[in-house]
Parts: C-alpha cells; structure tokens; sequence
C-alpha cells in the first residue's frame, strides 16, 4: 500500500540585490502635486480639543487618586497599629 502524498508548490524568490530596509527610491519631499495644505486650528478648537480631553481623564484620575489614598491610609494604620 503506497501513499500517495500531496506535492506542495514551489515558491520561487526573485532577489533584485536591494537590502530589506532600502529606501533610496524614497524621497523626502513630497511631489508638487501630492502637497496638502495642513488645516490651521485657531486658539478656540485647541482649548475645546483640551478641556474635553481632561474631562474624560478627570474621573479615572480622581479613581485612582482616592484608591491610592485608601491603600495609605489602610497601610499606615496596619504599621501604626503594629507598633
């Protein structure tokens, strides 16, 4: 009883002589046609992108500052009690 085994295909790599990490084909400056504008943000839509940023951070910070607070209180009174 023979098998009859599958025969996987040959993969075939072509090497062009470039390095992974070749990037002279690259420029650092992007064509003419390519350029795009940045948007300018006034003072305004920076203070609203910031005050709404610190309000979600506001409640995890007030969590883990009353947390670290507990475990200090509960810490210095197992040592103060321990004397």
């Amino acid at each position: 009883m023979a098998r009859d085994k599958k025969k996987k295909e040959k993969v075939i790599y072509y090497d062009d002589g470039s390095t992974v990490a070749d990037m002279s084909n690259f420029s650092s400056k992007k064509p003419k046609a390519l350029k795009e504008e940045t948007p300018r943000y006034g003072f305004k839509a920076k203070m609203q992108t910031f005050f709404g940023a610190m309000r979600l951070m506001l409640v995890p910070l007030v969590a883990m500052v009353c947390a670290l607070g507990l475990m200090y209180a509960i810490i210095y009174l197992l040592f103060s009690l321990a004397k």
